[in-house]
């Protein structure tokens, strides 16, 4: 008989959808991603007591899931997290921690319920370890898992476009508008190669303004694209050379491996960890560094940077492929149920 799987996700499947459907071989799930609240409140009353309906459902449902399950498993160390340590426990709990978790709910969860906190990198264990009291037995890296099946080059031969790309949300963390200022001195430096800069993702509230006036003063607005969200992202990965991340802090960057696994090269600004998922000449500091980076790029011989690509893919398929990080979390949960 299937072990029973408590699977408790606090709204955003992004990253553990494909995992979660291809648990359901080997576990009886039950899964909760929350309570959804009543659209139109008519009163600030209303709005308190629909804020307090929506707390007490989520804490019912998810006290419903522990008791029923063999072992539970949360996605997002926030929350719902917070909601289920502070029951009485009635299952072993697993949670992943993705980032921003641990600056906002570290003094909010009771750390000593967990029987395994999954990090997404070795460096965010680092960063857990140095904030929160859990001991290191209890702390495991299993990494994102990226679908090889669709994420992967479209086509055998792949051309150079001379695009270069980054995808995410447009907030500051995600330091678009210094990247627009990098690109502004490559174009400088390489002028006949005609490179564009697109950017995808998410924009909301006024960082994105901020952007789009820089691009404007900058008289780049040809070379610089500000996409929006993408439908097809396999299709938009397939477009550019180079994925580049330019956070000041990630967790681990899917959208970096997602893009290897389609043939792009990856650049990354150095963040805290970056260093466990590219090698040193892919990683820059400053915007010189990115300029030389990218110019080696594009003259490099078409023979290294096939290699490249290949190599790239490769890297992603035997460390982050979906059957292997499935495999370990599945073996996870069965040590525990």
């Amino acid at each position: 008989m299937p072990k029973k799987l408590g699977v408790i996700c606090f709204q955003n499947w992004k990253f553990f959808k494909d995992i979660y459907d291809n648990l359901k071989d080997n576990f009886e799930i039950q899964s909760y991603d929350g309570y959804k609240p009543r659209l139109k409140m008519i009163s600030d009353h209303e709005h308190v007591k629909g804020f307090i309906e929506n707390r007490l459902v989520n804490k019912r449902k998810i006290d419903e899931i522990m008791k029923w399950s063999d072992v539970t498993f949360f996605e997002w160390a926030s929350e719902f997290l917070k909601i289920g340590t502070h029951l009485p426990k009635s299952t072993p709990i697993v949670a992943r921690l993705h980032r921003f978790e641990i600056f906002k709910y570290d003094n909010q969860i009771d750390w000593d319920k967990l029987d395994m906190l999954v990090l997404v990198g070795k460096g965010m264990r680092r960063w857990v370890h140095e904030r929160i009291d859990i001991d290191e037995s209890r702390t495991t890296v299993i990494y994102n898992a990226i679908n090889t099946d669709k994420f992967k080059p479209i086509l055998q031969s792949r051309e150079m476009t001379y695009r270069l790309g980054i995808l995410g949300d447009i907030i500051p963390r995600k330091r678009v508008y210094e990247l627009v200022l990098a690109f502004k001195e490559l174009l400088e430096i390489m002028p006949d190669y005609n490179l564009v800069l697109s950017v995808a993702g998410k924009m909301e509230g006024e960082y994105p303004e901020f952007v789009k006036n820089l691009i404007k003063r900058l008289d780049i607005e040809g070379k610089v694209i500000l996409e929006g969200r993408v439908d097809d992202i396999v299709k938009w990965y397939n477009s550019i050379d180079i994925i580049v991340s330019h956070s000041m802090h990630e967790g681990a960057h899917l959208a970096v491996h997602e893009g290897k696994a389609c043939g792009c090269y990856p650049v990354s600004h150095w963040w805290d960890g970056v260093e466990e998922f590219l090698r040193e000449g892919q990683i820059y500091f400053t915007n010189a560094e990115f300029c030389e980076i990218v110019n080696n790029f594009y003259n490099m011989s078409e023979a290294k940077r096939e290699t490249l690509r290949k190599q790239g893919r490769e890297e992603v398929v035997s460390t982050y492929g979906l059957p292997i990080i499935v495999n370990k979390f599945q073996k996870l949960f069965e040590s525990l149920a």
